[in-house]
């Protein structure tokens, strides 16, 4: 989907892929221009992955980054680029499947600085639907801890520096998931920011089945069962995270679990539970709640944020909408994550262009570059294929459900034409009457949805 969308967009593209067939993998960047659906090299370049940094058995958190010589090259080839164009630039970085940890090199601290220009990362989705609603309802799970003396947390501060910048243009409910010592806390710091913030109190552990409180991602489950009557437009999560070259993930340390004393003499019981998220865990979350942001932030003290960036990456280059991830030791007092969500929480028609910070990793669709008009319309499919699915007019006070739903359809929409694409290379036949039978599937659930919202 990222080769349709760069040629449907006309977009820079720096297309990254690893060769591991060498016995030293090699890195292979290449430059290039998309015009009308042609693809102009404008530099290819290349270097040893082992020179973007050292990771291997026992690396616990390596500090990755771009080898000075190749960011030169490629900083050169831009700004000639940038020189002849007679429109903003936008550089677009496209890793091509398998890249290993490539997705964790912080690309955009190498190269923004130098360039001065946005830098934002192409998904391998088609886009889906953009709903306007009010208010815009955010959730933000904040694992972070505070270092002894310092009452007021790095995150939250940029977090509510951001939203106070959105709210002053439509209304915002900022629903809060934080550890039971620090809600009010927490709270009082946001509210501080003139928000409307609900602080929610974590479940107790009577509500749990067994096999529940052995299995589940409790945070994800508390976060699901509290707002499954709401739309969530954004969920932003604060936590640190363990670095592993094949399979990196969240730490959400120890949930506790309190249930009440069955008499007023007995003592209460707790079960505390050590949780790990892998990005799996999180895009799955995300289309259950029908969100189409997702937003990640280190806590404070984090070392580095090279585990972070590869979770976040992974979820963004499959989740159908946006994702970021914030470095707040870079930003500390949210500037980059204020720009990051009035461009992603702002009507496509305002034209409020992307951030341009070494402090942000960004995956977004072209459309809402674009302000939502295709500068070119991709041959490989029909026109109507590529219409995410809304039910957004359908009735003017949209049940929390349909969000679901329509994140639903689009992922569903994206696996259709990724097949169709890879026909031509020789699917059986088997596959090709499974994805006839989703497509068929599709359309008979969108019309019973359809008909349950026209029935009154």
């Amino acid at each position: 989907m990222a080769e349709q969308l760069q040629r449907q967009w006309d977009l820079t593209v720096l297309r990254i892929t690893l060769d591991a067939s060498p016995v030293s993998p090699v890195v292979e960047c290449q430059l290039a221009l998309n015009v009308g659906g042609v693809r102009v090299v404008r530099g290819s370049w290349s270097a040893a992955l082992a020179d973007f940094g050292k990771v291997g058995a026992g690396t616990v958190s390596p500090v990755l980054n771009v080898p000075p010589d190749l960011a030169i090259q490629i900083v050169g080839a831009v700004e000639a680029l940038d020189r002849e164009r007679n429109r903003d630039l936008i550089v677009w970085l496209q890793l091509v499947p398998p890249f290993g940890y490539l997705g964790a090199v912080p690309w955009e601290e190498a190269l923004q600085p130098r360039l001065g220009l946005p830098i934002l990362r192409l998904p391998d989705v088609l886009p889906g639907p953009t709903v306007s609603r009010h208010p815009i309802q955010i959730v933000v799970c904040d694992l972070s801890t505070t270092e002894k003396g310092d009452p007021k947390p790095l995150q939250i501060t940029a977090i509510g520096t951001a939203m106070r910048e959105v709210a002053a243009r439509v209304p915002v409910r900022v629903h809060l998931f934080v550890r039971h010592n620090r809600r009010r806390a927490v709270r009082a710091e946001l509210k501080n920011f003139g928000l409307d913030v609900v602080a929610h109190r974590p479940p107790r552990h009577p509500t749990l089945s067994e096999d529940e409180v052995l299995s589940a991602p409790v945070w994800l489950k508390w976060i699901r069962d509290t707002m499954r009557l709401h739309d969530v437009d954004a969920l932003h999560l604060v936590c640190g995270s363990t670095f592993d070259p094949e399979r990196s993930w969240l730490d959400f340390g120890e949930f506790t679990l309190r249930s009440r004393a069955p008499r007023p003499w007995a003592f209460k019981q707790e079960v505390s539970l050590q949780q790990r998220l892998t990005a799996t865990d999180v895009l799955s979350f995300a289309q259950a709640i029908g969100t189409g942001i997702v937003t990640f932030s280190s806590p404070n003290g984090q070392a580095t944020d090279t585990g972070l960036r590869m979770v976040a990456d992974t979820v963004g280059a499959r989740l159908v909408g946006a994702v970021a991830c914030h470095s707040g030791s870079k930003d500390p007092e949210g500037h980059a994550l204020t720009d990051a969500y009035r461009f992603l929480l702002a009507e496509p028609h305002l034209g409020i262009g992307p951030p341009a910070s070494p402090a942000l990793m960004l995956y977004c669709q072209p459309q809402r570059v674009g302000g939502g008009a295709a500068v070119w319309d991709a041959p490989e499919f029909d026109s109507a294929e590529l219409v995410p699915v809304s039910f957004a007019d359908s009735t003017p006070e949209q049940p929390a459900w349909l969000g679901v739903a329509e994140q639903f359809f689009a992922q569903q929409q994206t696996d259709i034409l990724r097949f169709k694409t890879a026909q031509s290379s020789g699917t059986g036949s088997e596959a090709a009457h499974y994805w006839a039978g989703v497509e068929q599937a599709l359309s008979l659930l969108k019309g019973v949805i359809e008909q349950h919202l026209d029935t009154p």
